[in-house]
């Protein structure tokens, strides 16, 4: 199944109408204990780039076999470093060994070609300074009330339009706008709220695939950091971006018979996950991380 929905997401984009750019970029690629199909999310990453690219893998604090996967299988098109734990420390290691824009943040644990990387940087201009691909979720192997979680979610305004998560392709004069990378828990939405909405863009022609989390109470506990991330950015005096209609959405689906359910369970998911973020019960500075979506 997995295979067959990657197919069709490049027979999509090898028919896009979309201009690839032919002018190197750099890549900085954040890597916590994601030796599960790392290898060949890397090689995709580094396939179909064009000449010149800096790509920049930062193992930080990993204790398993994920930088001697990396050296073993990019170590000739990448850059492969390593610093303590922390996606804010590798994110500041990658960019002191990159020195050219426009610059991609990209997750490790998600899927995405260089080839798409290239048509997201020529979307990049005076105009357009953050663009990101349009998310699919594999759903494979996922509970029902997890996969019908995420199709939910997806199906928001926040997931249709202004999901700036996974992948984030920025130019100079937004790189401008902060200094050294802030130790913050939601990064990405961090990055996007410096960029103003006219600025910023999803591109429909371009996926990242990712695996959300398998079952339900993985899914709460995802969006128990999340929550996390926008109450720190809230107290550093941020202002996180809104996604306009969401909760408009919400309540519109929750009267429709195909919704109602899942928008129950998505409502009291999310009602629960504020709650838990605010209890103590996860401290910010301990990570968690959804070992189900990274399961082999």
């Amino acid at each position: 199944m997995v295979r067959q929905d990657r197919a069709t997401l490049e027979d999509l984009e090898a028919n896009a109408v979309v201009t690839k750019a032919d002018m190197p970029f750099s890549v900085v690629i954040p890597v916590y204990n994601e030796a599960s199909g790392l290898a060949e999310r890397a090689r995709s990453v580094v396939s179909g780039l064009p000449h010149g690219c800096e790509v920049v893998f930062v193992c930080n604090g990993c204790t398993d076999d994920s930088q001697a996967i990396l050296e073993r299988e990019v170590s000739n098109e990448a850059t492969i470093l390593a610093c303590a734990k922390g996606k804010a420390h590798a994110i500041r290691l990658g960019e002191q060994h990159c020195s050219i824009f426009p610059r991609f943040y990209v997750d490790s644990d998600v899927w995405i070609s260089g080839d798409g990387l290239a048509r997201l940087s020529a979307c990049l201009n005076d105009r357009t300074l953050l663009v990101s691909p349009r998310i699919r979720f594999d759903v494979t192997d996922a509970s029902p009330a997890a996969a019908a979680l995420s199709r939910f979610w997806l199906a928001l305004p926040h997931g249709q339009s202004s999901a700036y998560h996974h992948v984030l392709g920025i130019g100079k004069a937004l790189r401008s706008r902060w200094g050294e990378f802030p130790d913050l828990i939601a990064d990405d939405t961090f990055i996007e709220s410096l960029a103003k909405d006219e600025e910023k863009a999803i591109i429909d022609t371009v996926f990242v695939t990712t695996s959300p989390p398998k079952s339900w109470w993985a899914w709460v506990q995802v969006r128990v950091r999340w929550q996390q991330g926008i109450n720190q950015l809230v107290r550093a005096r941020h202002r996180p971006p809104q996604s306009q209609g969401q909760t408009r959405a919400i309540l519109k689906k929750a009267i429709q018979p195909r919704w109602a359910l899942i928008a129950v369970l998505y409502i009291s998911s999310v009602v629960l996950a504020r709650i838990l973020a605010r209890s103590g019960l996860f401290p910010e500075s301990a990570w968690i991380t959804d070992a189900t979506s990274r399961q082999s």
